[in-house]
């Protein structure tokens, strides 16, 4: 899932191998585009993402999910990295794309990156209409989740106030 204020952007990144498969209702400002793709590697898209943020010149948050086991969140600001965030960390050096995240973080965080991640993803947040804090970030991102969807792709959008409520919950 992508977010990104304004709607260009969304045009810009849609080309092979990517395919959109659903957008969601524009809130603050900010729309939400979740792509699939099928032959880009997390670091390929993430040097696409970085580009895009910059040229555009506008904040990005990042958010995947590799096959329910974890999930990664990554907060640009026109271009620059801010923040990373895995989700499920105790789930992702199984997977190759789940060991470079945890090396990111941590390249980019410290040792300690789950803390200073934390930090860094409520300072990118002052961008969005509705700011978090690092305990309510914690909240929605730490500890272990059935699935790392639920708070990636159905809590941190909305708690942000970049995606519109469901308005036909379940």
């Amino acid at each position: 899932m992508l977010y990104g204020p304004g709607e260009a952007w969304i045009e810009d990144f849609v080309d092979a191998p990517w395919e959109l498969e659903a957008a969601t209702e524009p809130a603050g400002g900010w729309h939400g585009a979740f792509f699939v793709h099928s032959q880009e590697d997390p670091w390929e898209v993430e040097g696409r993402l970085r580009t895009l943020s910059g040229r555009a010149a506008i904040p990005m948050l990042v958010c995947y999910v590799e096959t329910s086991d974890f999930g990664y969140a990554l907060a640009l600001g026109r271009g620059e990295l801010v923040g990373r965030y895995v989700v499920n960390a105790h789930s992702a050096d199984i997977f190759v794309e789940g060991v470079w995240a945890l090396e990111q973080c941590v390249a980019l965080h410290g040792r300690d990156w789950q803390q200073t991640a934390v930090e860094a993803l409520a300072s990118w947040s002052v961008a969005t209409s509705r700011p978090l804090t690092t305990s309510q970030l914690n909240a929605i991102l730490a500890g272990r989740h059935l699935f790392p969807e639920v708070p990636l792709f159905n809590m941190l959008g909305l708690a942000l106030g970049i995606e519109a409520p469901d308005p036909h919950p379940l």
